[in-house]
């Protein structure tokens, strides 16, 4: 084939595999897209090593991205795969400097899930096996830019020890600095006392993030609060933006790492039914002062603090959340009740009982606001849709508190089939503001941030 080696290279890289830039839990939200994407991922590197093979030259172009991305899973069907591409880098030391993108999962697109390989004969050494070799892979190749990886952290059966000594005070990385990695993607599965043996819990993966000078995005799922009372020291210089969800850290850490951030544009949180018994109310006012401290550079915030369970107080705050000062805010999701400071729903409001109007609490450069509905939506039997005070205050606020708001999303925790009347009472009178209201399950993506 005599086209230039720009030309195939151009052809070869349609085979480049769609990466994911999410944790696994939020990737298997939609089970039927993470596994076409699998699928369609396999399909391309098939066809790319067979390409590779048609001749040398071929192979020559196509090496490089050949080896750019790896996709594992940890299952039996894929501890063979790791294995054979751990060899190959071993062997040909040159081959890891290509690669750039490492993620792996717990199940695969023909339904290999790892729960039910632990049923199997020599289950255990087999997870064993396949979470040291993924940790040696990492470790091997120095020029990763994004990693998407979930694990098992417990007793011998862990990623992370083979990749940051958390013996040492900083944390930090056994092999390389992960000097180009600007995107990690992070979800640990332990118990609350299994870090206690071996396992490496998440405020040290922080710790020794630190020394990544590119990490631009952290996200992390399935985290745990578990090395004690004293908060370690951080600085992130260029991070801009954490998102956790099914969040089980305490207050204190989450303070810690915002007060580690002097860039941080994108802050989320999704707590994942935090029985908090140890937390108190200074706590939790410790975290909210620690997010007012990034409002000067904070673009979009969400805060979905629907399961979060404080004793004696059983919600995050018994004052409104005010986000006024946050000058370049646009974009802010939040339950209801950590919006007005009051365990009163939207739908169960009489005007005079309002305790703030909802515009009083946002800033003029707001352009989407999703409220997240606290519990499952049962209409009071004095319920009217021109009862709905808070948002129809909201609707007559937003062309001079509100100029640039342009999507307001309803999401109830149950079927928006219920909240139909409301929906076709507010959604005209928004519409004629300007403003986009819906009513929907999922948070629909926008380009606020």
């Amino acid at each position: 084939m005599d086209l230039p080696n720009e030309l195939i290279l151009g052809i070869i890289s349609v085979f480049r595999i769609i990466r994911s830039y999410e944790t696994q839990s939020e990737g298997f939200r939609d089970k039927e897209h993470e596994k076409s994407r699998q699928c369609e991922n396999r399909l391309r590197q098939r066809t790319l090593y067979s390409l590779s093979l048609t001749s040398r030259r071929f192979h020559r172009i196509s090496q490089p991205i050949l080896y750019s991305d790896f996709t594992s899973t940890a299952v039996w069907r894929g501890l063979r795969p790791l294995l054979r591409f751990r060899e190959s880098i071993i062997n040909q030391p040159y081959l890891a400097s290509h690669v750039q993108y490492i993620e792996n999962r717990l199940s695969d697109y023909m339904g290999n899930v790892l729960f039910d390989d632990l049923k199997l004969d020599g289950a255990v050494e087999m997870v064993e096996n396949y979470f040291a070799s993924l940790g040696d892979v990492i470790g091997r190749c120095p020029n990763i830019t994004h990693l998407s990886v979930v694990s098992l952290e417990a007793a011998d059966v862990t990623l992370w020890q083979r990749l940051v000594d958390q013996d040492s005070s900083p944390p930090r990385f056994l092999k390389h600095g992960f000097s180009k990695l600007r995107t990690l993607c992070v979800q640990l599965h332990s118990g609350y006392y299994s870090f206690q043996d071996k396992g490496v819990c998440f405020q040290k993966i922080c710790g020794a993030m630190v020394t990544a000078p590119s990490l631009r995005n952290l996200r992390a799922s399935t985290v745990v609060s578990c090395c004690g009372p004293d908060p370690m020291p951080m600085e992130f210089k260029v991070l801009e933006s954490i998102d956790i969800s099914e969040c089980r850290l305490g207050f204190q850490d989450l303070v810690s790492l915002l007060e580690a951030c002097s860039n941080l544009k994108h802050f989320g949180c999704q707590w994942s039914y935090l029985d908090d018994q140890t937390s108190q109310a200074a706590d939790v006012a410790t975290f909210l002062s620690a997010l007012v401290g990034q409002k000067d550079k904070l673009e979009s915030i969400r805060l979905d603090t629907r399961h979060v369970r404080l004793y004696p107080n059983y919600f995050i705050s018994n004052a409104p959340l005010r986000f006024q000062g946050f000058g370049a805010l646009r974009s802010l999701e939040i339950c209801e009740v950590s919006l007005l400071g009051t365990s009163i729903p939207f739908f169960n409001y009489f005007r005079e009982e309002l305790p703030i109007r909802i515009s009083e609490l946002l800033p003029a450069s707001l352009v989407s606001l999703t409220i997240l509905l606290n519990e499952q939506v049962e209409l009071p039997s004095y319920f009217k849709p021109d009862n709905y005070f808070p948002l129809l205050d909201l609707v007559e606020d937003c062309p001079r508190h509100l100029p640039n708001l342009k999507i307001l999303q309803i999401c109830p925790s149950d079927e928006p089939v219920r909240l139909e009347m409301a929906r076709q009472q507010l959604e005209p009178k928004f519409a004629r503001v300007g403003i986009e209201m819906s009513i929907c399950l999922e948070p629909m993506k926008t380009n606020s941030y």
